[in-house]
């Protein structure tokens, strides 16, 4: 077995490993730096043995804008598209409800995962989405078909939409979940398909440590679900409350029962002089379902008692003064 005397003398292998996870999360050594340092063979080029790496989400650093003189080359396409970006912008023809007249109408379109790729601890992305947002003018368009993701990347897009000069119609045309609904509530007018879903729970996260940490983990999400009913609050006008139990019970409501609620302002396909009316909503929450589920199960596994008849069972005492009295009944005979 070969070894790097170099290396060996560095220190032992565990110094030597945190050493290399300082310089590889740091972005100034490349796997094959280390596997050199180590006399193991070199990973190909093309498998990413000569990259560098950012600390945080590990982003390549081409994609970070930093340490160019070390990272490989940035090609057009990636200087056009750092990244998988859920949102696309489009405009559109279309007639002015008041006027009757064909105008040009600005549309942004979020499909999918909020910010998959990146967003936290990222300079880039964000502002990227700003700089398409504003530069227009007019009023928006928003259509959203999201199942959620990135709590902190909805929250920016909120602020920037409820930032944005003119006035944003928001339209769920498939299911506006966790995050996504957040960002619903930035609309002037929020729209619903009457087959759209909307849903809202607690925020989550994963965590590792000890109690310590666990406990700093529970009391972020707390924050965070502060944050996230100020939102809920402003759009709907219900109580604190009343936000919170639906979010502890991870709330699905289809387009009626969100215009009930407040989360939505009205339908986006009705026949004329329709409304959402009450009795044809619904809301499902998960933690009802649970609840009604068990109380079902204990129900049809509880034993059932049944009254014995004392004629047939008598009880110990009823069987001990039988006895003492037959025993007083042959006393006498004698």
């Amino acid at each position: 077995m070969k070894f790097n005397l170099e290396g060996l003398l560095r220190g032992d292998y565990q110094s030597r490993m945190n050493g290399y996870a300082i310089g590889r999360q740091n972005g100034w050594m490349s796997a094959n730096d280390i596997r050199e340092l180590e006399n193991l063979d070199r990973i190909p080029v093309e498998d990413g043995g000569d990259l560098y790496l950012i600390n945080g989400n590990m982003l390549p650093l081409q994609k970070r804008r930093s340490f160019l003189q070390i990272s490989t080359p940035i090609t057009e396409k990636e200087e056009k598209n750092p990244m998988k970006k859920f949102w696309n912008w489009k405009n559109r023809t279309v007639t002015n409800e008041e006027t009757q007249e064909q105008i040009q109408e600005r549309t942004l379109f979020l499909n999918g995962t909020i910010a998959e790729e990146s967003w936290f601890d990222d300079d880039v992305t964000p502002q990227i989405f700003k700089d398409e947002l504003m530069s227009g003018s007019g009023n928006i368009t928003v259509w959203i078909n999201s199942p959620g993701g990135d709590c902190v990347a909805a929250a920016q897009i909120y602020n920037m939409l409820m930032d944005y000069p003119g006035d944003v119609t928001v339209k769920v045309d498939g299911i506006a979940a966790s995050a996504a609904s957040v960002i619903a509530m930035a609309g002037t007018k929020v729209l619903m398909s009457p087959t759209a879903l909307m849903m809202i729970h607690n925020p989550l996260t994963v965590a590792i440590g000890d109690s310590e940490e666990m406990q700093k983990a529970i009391d972020m999400l707390s924050e965070v679900k502060e944050s996230i009913i100020n939102a809920y609050e402003i759009k709907t006008g219900l109580s604190r409350a009343k936000l919170s139990h639906l979010m502890d019970a991870e709330t699905w409501m289809n387009a009626n029962k969100a215009v009930e609620l407040g989360f939505a302002d009205n339908l986006l396909f009705k026949a004329d002089g329709e409304s959402a009316a009450a009795e044809d909503s619904f809301v499902f929450s998960r933690r009802a379902v649970t609840n009604s589920l068990m109380s079902k199960v204990k129900s049809h596994h509880t034993p059932v008692r049944t009254l014995r008849n004392p004629q047939a069972h008598p009880s110990p005492s009823s069987k001990r003064d039988s006895h003492l009295s037959n025993l007083k009944e042959d006393t006498n005979n004698e």
